[in-house]
């Protein structure tokens, strides 16, 4: 039996709401401000997907508006984050792994893997024997990577056996002759709108009305002004002088001491 005084409290405080932030308890998409219905609802990942994000709320964003944006906005953060999310490994939650082109100061090219790792961007294949054509030196930056060569030089060569070859294959690391170039560049209205929009998005996943956030919802609908910032809790150089901005810290690993 629900008591009459709360049933009467619950209204009261649900009166109040819309009064207060203009809810009309129907949710909304943040993008197009249109109300979402349950034919057009989608899951929207409150970090986005191609940046290992897993959580996710419904009753945000419209199916087309969450495809564009994704398209968009979370795309641009994700190719200028790329670099970083590779090197510390996250793990997105589907999809193939990602692998990005990266050269070094002198030149070389290679894939930058999950975890930092590298590998050669293309195979090296020369003809150990120009005289026969059927003997050939292989140098490939992973082990699928044989495979592939293989196969193709067997569609070349049907009488070779790459059952031989893959079980004489030997792994060499070594270092690079100069350091890897990598463009770091954050930011941009793109980024900043998929900021903006993750950071709606967990509020509303907190119970937050997103009607509060006219700043943000007018940004991300065009419009109003930027409003995003970055923020550091400490400096990165000890004793720098004051308003004296970063310009870059490089970092070079030397071989031979280790």
């Amino acid at each position: 039996m629900i008591c009459p005084i709360s049933q009467q409290l619950a209204i009261g405080i649900q009166y109040c709401l819309e009064q207060i932030t203009g809810l009309n308890m129907k949710p909304a998409c943040v993008i197009c401000g249109e109300e979402i219905t349950a034919s057009d609802d989608s899951e929207e990942h409150i970090i986005p997907a191609s940046l290992g994000g897993r959580r996710t709320v419904s009753g945000f964003l419209h199916g087309y508006c969450n495809n564009k944006a994704g398209a968009t906005w979370d795309g641009k953060l994700a190719k200028q984050l790329q670099p970083l999310i590779l090197n510390v490994g996250v793990k997105r939650q589907g999809g193939k792994a990602l692998k990005m082109k990266v050269a070094t100061m002198a030149g070389e090219e290679f894939l930058l893997g999950s975890g930092g790792s590298l590998e050669m961007f293309k195979p090296i294949i020369e003809e150990a024997d120009p005289a026969t054509g059927n003997t050939y030196k292989i140098q490939v930056g992973s082990i699928v990577g044989a495979r592939e060569v293989l196969r193709g030089l067997k569609r070349k060569h049907p009488g070779i056996d790459i059952k031989v070859p893959l079980a004489d294959i030997t792994v060499e690391e070594t270092y690079l002759k100069s350091p890897i170039y990598l463009n770091l560049q954050f930011g941009g209205e793109e980024s900043g709108r998929s900021l903006v929009k993750s950071t709606l998005a967990l509020a509303y996943d907190a119970g937050l009305p997103v009607d509060l956030c006219q700043d943000a919802l007018g940004y991300l609908r065009g419009s109003e002004a930027p409003c995003f910032g970055y923020y550091y809790t400490g400096d990165l150089l000890v004793e720098r002088p004051p308003a004296v901005p970063l310009h870059c810290i490089a970092i070079q690993a030397r071989p031979d001491p280790g």
